[in-house]
């Protein structure tokens, strides 16, 4: 990775272009902005990209075996202070700090949590509070809950267009479909910075420098008329989040064998029956979604300068943590390209 960074052109033109504008893209074009550099954001809009159909989910403690994110500590306060920015210059609301509530459905979960519940670490991501008394009106509840805090939601798909159109106005929006032919390496019109998402394993620099191993997942949209869940993420054997007036997002898998993008009616079987276990009033399925999310062999994100090719970037394999992810790897790269 190169330590040189690049001076803002004095002729009007871009002094960057990002090709791809799923959450790393957008975030990558807000940190240049905010330098004062002008981004030129190039993506063709494709509606199933993983960061459009994305839930947005900031959940500190994750796993079986009750593992604190990656580096949660710097993570989860640096993506709260970014996306307060990004309201401010935007003017519209996307991240929500609600807790996430998870169900510990057996004496073993217990168990396995009173065993990591002393870890210092911890205690910044955990309250005593439990479910509300209207909670179990609407779910099934568990023995015991575990609450925590300093994470919550971001609505990535709602972030995503607003910033947009932010562009658009701009000037600095080009809404058609990148061509690897259209720049030679060797003669390159400014840096360039690929965040593609899932499409970058087909990158003719990064696919074979970045060790992608894709993953589907599949959501139901659904509505649960009259629930009694506001301001919160519930995590049984999905998650439940909701997205106003009724509206909820459920899901979603981790599937690393699969032959296309399409929703597969098995899942949406098992993601139906998930939710009736879940529940105790009903609901009504409204889509079904799938994508493919760009993560990677080990779980992950790649940044910085082609090896080979000086003013090749990429910034990539932000995974199932967007949302988490994208706002500290997005500002370590920029601080690389524009200095701050």
């Amino acid at each position: 990775m190169s330590n040189k960074r690049i001076a803002p052109n004095s002729n009007g033109e871009p002094d960057i272009w990002i090709v791809g504008q799923g959450i790393a893209g957008t975030l990558l074009a807000h940190f240049a902005l905010e330098r004062g550099f002008r981004p030129l954001v190039i993506d063709d809009g494709d509606p199933k990209s993983a960061s459009r159909l994305a839930a947005g989910i900031m959940n500190p403690v994750t796993g079986r075996h009750f593992a604190l994110t990656w580096m949660a500590a710097d993570l989860f306060p640096f993506a709260r202070q970014t996306y307060r920015r990004i309201e401010e210059r935007l003017g519209e609301r996307f991240y929500f700090p609600w807790p996430v509530l998870r169900a510990l459905p057996d004496v073993q979960s217990e168990n396995d949590w009173f065993a990591r519940a002393g870890d210092p670490e911890l205690k910044p991501f955990l309250d005593a509070e439990g479910p509300t008394e209207s909670f179990g009106q609407t779910v099934r509840e568990a023995p015991a809950y575990l609450r925590l805090t300093g994470g919550g939601k971001c609505d990535l798909g709602r972030l995503v267009a607003a910033y947009r159109e932010h562009l658009r106005g701009l000037g600095l929006m080009r809404e058609s479909a990148f061509s690897y032919g259209e720049i030679d390496p060797e003669n390159l019109p400014c840096p360039i910075v690929f965040c593609e998402g899932v499409k970058g394993a087909g990158n003719p620099w990064f696919g074979n420098e970045i060790p992608f191993r894709p993953s589907k997942g599949e959501v139901l949209i659904v509505r649960i008329p009259g629930a009694a869940l506001r301001e919160t993420v519930v995590k049984h054997d999905i998650f439940l989040v909701p997205l106003g007036d009724d509206l909820f997002w459920v899901g979603s898998n981790y599937e690393q064998k699969f032959s296309d993008d399409l929703p597969t009616p098995s899942r949406r079987i098992e993601m139906e029956n998930a939710l009736r276990d879940m529940l105790r009033v009903p609901f009504h399925v409204l889509e079904h979604r799938a994508a493919i999310r760009p993560t990677t062999a080990n779980r992950r994100p790649y940044w910085g300068e082609h090896p080979n090719r000086p003013g090749l970037y990429a910034l990539n394999g932000l995974g199932t943590k967007g949302a988490t992810l994208g706002p500290y790897f997005a500002n370590e790269l920029a601080q690389r390209l524009f200095g701050g």
